[in-house]
């Protein structure tokens, strides 16, 4: 029998909302004009630098609101992660490529940050 070192682990989840150029309740797509195509089961990650420090989880819907133009609408998915590799200085969450990533702390990510996605931005919310 060897000794095998587990790497310490957390559980996060992450939301991303805002308010789509399409929303599509029957599919739960969301388009962000030149930013981002969110469907569910898109696949989030969160990395701190390296392949043994990436985690990956499906998007979930939440819900999709509609405008009265049934166009248009907020969207807002969540991303339950369930082993983060723990004690690194800083994470990004990949959720396209055309978004930039946002980096934030493990502290942070642990109190379940919530992402507006605005354009090709996204920022976080202050709550």
């Amino acid at each position: 029998m060897t000794n095998v070192d587990t790497p310490a682990t957390f559980a996060a989840m992450v939301t991303i909302t805002g308010d789509a150029d399409e929303a599509r309740v029957d599919s739960g797509e969301c388009v962000w004009a030149g930013a981002a195509h969110l469907v569910p089961g898109y696949v989030v990650s969160i990395s701190a630098g390296s392949a043994a420090t990436t985690a990956t989880a499906p998007l979930r819907v939440e819900s999709i609101e509609t405008d009265p133009d049934n166009w248009t609408g907020t969207c807002t998915y969540s991303a339950y992660f369930e082993a983060i590799a723990a004690n690194q200085r800083i994470y990004e969450l990949w959720v396209s490529n055309n978004i930039p990533q946002p980096s934030f702390t493990a502290d942070q990510l642990k109190d379940g940050p919530t992402y507006h996605l605005e354009g090709p931005v996204l920022d976080p919310i202050a709550e």
